[in-house]
């Protein structure tokens, strides 16, 4: 872009245009941030943390992997990571993978090796409806059970859907309401009253904060 509009301007199209010629992927995901007011949605199974068999030099490694799928109908970007004890032993830090582009109703499966057991894996959306990064426990593991899998760093296809949710209910569809729990009515014997109260969609009813969807099994 420097040698084409070096001192002067360019429009949207020409940076679209440079961006193809370095990362075709990555800039109609571009394109779409700048054009478009509607974003990716990411879904995540459970994260995958094993040994692997040692290296050449004798190095423990350990694979975590995650399998990322973009539900909607739109491009995404997405990346890996750990936060996990540093290879000296003092403190903790954090490990990424590359950041790559997800396009629409896709699952990639996410790899990372490091030397030593993760703490926590993370995994980072940019511009979507997720949280910017979504930490996730990482699974306890077991050292001494080595797992003799080729090693995953980077991304690759994957054919994972997330499990059905069965009914889901969220608080800001229109018309929600919810059903109070029985209440006792004054003075003595076994008198309960249940009354339905609407709830506006600012608001959270009992158990369900503003702004959140729960799926019931």
């Amino acid at each position: 872009m420097r040698d084409r509009h070096g001192g002067r301007t360019f429009s949207l199209d020409d940076f679209i245009a440079g961006l193809a010629e370095v990362d075709p992927a990555m800039a109609s995901t571009i394109e779409h941030c700048m054009r478009e007011d509607s974003f990716p949605g990411f879904l995540l199974s459970e994260a995958r943390v094993f040994r692997l068999p040692d290296d050449e030099n004798g190095t423990p490694r350990y694979q975590s992997t995650i399998h990322v799928r973009n539900d909607e109908p739109v491009p995404g970007v997405a990346g890996f990571g750990m936060r996990g004890p540093s290879n000296q032993g003092y403190g903790t830090v954090p490990r990424w993978g590359p950041f790559v582009h997800v396009p629409a109703h896709t699952t990639l499966e996410f790899g990372i090796v490091t030397q030593t057991i993760p703490t926590e894996v993370r995994v980072e959306t940019y511009l979507s409806q997720n949280a910017r990064v979504m930490r996730l426990p990482a699974p306890r593991v077991d050292p001494e059970l080595i797992v003799a899998e080729e090693p995953l760093i980077g991304v690759r296809p994957s054919d994972w859907m997330p499990p059905d949710l069965g009914i889901v209910v969220d608080d800001l569809d229109p018309g929600y309401s919810y059903v109070a729990p029985p209440e006792k009515a004054s003075g003595s014997g076994p008198h309960w009253r249940t009354t339905k109260r609407s709830c506006p969609s600012t608001t959270g009813a009992p158990g369900f904060p503003g702004g959140t969807a729960k799926g019931i099994r």
